[in-house]
């Protein structure tokens, strides 16, 4: 899949973390919040419940989504990353992150 879109994919991925971090959110409630397409939501959270970072239940057709451990991990230190990295950024402009 193809992305076009303006945003990085890690904002994309801490995005989806940051709406799911509380508990079990429902799918359409996550593409509304981070103002996704369903397609590029699937391709996400397809993903990051492969890796480990959401938990996917199903209950009466609906499917809902709750940031796991590893997940909440990721969010603490990507943010701590930025912080580190913030210095430089404002130097050269834009560099990973």
């Amino acid at each position: 899949m193809k992305f076009r879109g303006h945003r990085r994919r890690v904002a994309v991925v801490c995005e989806i973390l940051v709406c799911c971090r509380v508990g079990p959110v429902l799918a359409s409630v996550i593409v509304r919040r981070c103002n996704l397409c369903n397609d590029t939501f699937h391709f996400f959270g397809d993903e990051l419940v492969r890796c480990g970072f959401l938990s996917k239940s199903i209950n009466h057709e609906q499917t809902f989504y709750g940031a796991t451990r590893l997940g909440l991990d990721f969010l603490r230190k990507f943010g701590e990353l930025q912080a580190v990295v913030a210095p430089l950024e404002r130097s050269f402009g834009k560099l990973l992150l």
